[in-house]
């Protein structure tokens, strides 16, 4: 981890001492995910965090987290930061836009075929995050927790509104990025 941050204030300089001082950034699957240190997509990440420190109250959400016997589910962050909401449309994102979910700002235009408008999810500033960017970690006690969960399900990706973590058949613990996530 050591040489992780090392890396990180190599290349970004003018933002590691406020990013170390956050206590709600999940280092763990940041390292996962971006052991290559690549400059664009933890630039990228690291502006997502920014504007959602400033556009959500961190400290309040990190109160709210669900008890792991209710679920069964380790709270290791790993299944939420891989999972990939897809494509949405333009009336769905328009939705978010009016309602100002903070998910919005996420996504990005994209065809659907036919002359169909979409939205696809994870941009910022024109790079695709190569992980969820509403995972966080509370400091307390070093569980995740998501930005989004207790906003409801209209103000997040129906995938994140389905899913159900199965503790023992989860199979997106160990992140493998697809190929088009290396570009």
């Amino acid at each position: 981890m050591e040489r992780f941050l090392k890396t990180l204030e190599e290349l970004l300089p003018d933002r590691l001492h406020a990013i170390l001082a956050w206590d709600f950034l999940p280092f763990r699957q940041i390292k996962e995910r971006h052991g290559d240190l690549s400059r664009p997509h933890l630039t990228a990440l690291f502006e997502s965090y920014q504007h959602i420190g400033e556009s959500l109250d961190l400290e309040v959400l990190a109160t709210r987290i669900i008890p792991v016997e209710s679920w069964g589910c380790m709270r290791c962050g790993f299944c939420c930061t891989s999972m990939r909401p897809g494509s949405v449309s333009a009336s769905v994102y328009r939705g978010w836009v009016q309602s100002q979910a903070p998910v919005a700002r996420f996504y990005s235009p994209s065809g659907l075929g036919t002359g169909n408008r979409g939205y696809s999810c994870w941009y910022h500033g024109g790079v695709r995050l190569r992980m969820c960017p509403f995972m966080f970690i509370n400091g307390n006690d070093s569980r995740p927790f998501c930005a989004l969960y207790h906003m409801g399900d209209s103000f997040r990706p129906s995938v994140c509104s389905r899913y159900v973590p199965r503790h023992g058949t989860c199979t997106t613990r160990e992140f493998r990025p697809e190929p088009w996530e290396s570009r």
